[in-house]
């Protein structure tokens, strides 16, 4: 592998991740440029994760930042898609392999896949009462199990809610996971 393949050290890692909150007031370049050096491998499994605050309003945002990254992440995970059922929700060169939608007001998770890679992504499991999603992707290292997981701040939910949410999670992870060479939580915790 090249130093161009592989970041700066010329070492592959086998999991990258990372993430970003779509926020007007901050710098789009500076955005890019963190999300860039997390996704510098093109052997590595790269997860990127975004609170999108909207997909109707920043899901172009999102787009152009994928459309100048060299390197596609693998997973794009979105949280906060404030859509419902009725709202098209698509990335290019992405397959949607997991939505929730809660409605127009707050949450949601969508799980995009890389169009070349979807065939070996698949959804393990959709949290009954939880905007939760997992799905397995298989990668040259074995199968990585991933969670996009959102969980509403605070305020807006009982203690008893947050409470049965992890325990929830808890149980989810302890049976799914078995099987999994790795596991990848990733979203609004």
């Amino acid at each position: 592998s090249s130093s161009s393949d592989c970041g700066s050290k010329g070492q592959c890692p086998q999991v990258e991740t990372g993430g970003v909150y779509i926020d007007e007031s901050e710098d789009e370049d500076q955005q890019y440029e963190q999300l860039q050096a997390h996704t510098a491998c093109k052997k590595a499994f790269t997860g990127l994760h975004v609170n999108v605050n909207g997909f109707k309003t920043n899901g172009v945002r999102v787009q152009g930042v994928l459309a100048r990254m060299k390197v596609k992440p693998s997973l794009v995970l979105l949280n906060e898609t404030k859509s419902d059922e009725s709202d098209e929700v698509k990335l290019h060169g992405y397959e949607l392999v997991c939505r929730k939608d809660r409605n127009a007001n707050g949450g949601g998770i969508a799980v995009f896949c890389r169009s070349d890679q979807v065939a070996r992504t698949t959804v393990v499991e959709e949290s009954a009462n939880h905007e939760r999603c997992w799905v397995c992707t298989h990668t040259n290292e074995g199968p990585i199990l991933v969670c996009a997981w959102y969980r509403p701040p605070d305020s807006s939910l009982p203690a008893a809610k947050h409470l049965d949410d992890l325990e929830t999670f808890r149980e989810e992870l302890g049976r799914l996971a078995k099987e999994a060479r790795g596991v990848l939580v990733m979203g609004d915790l």
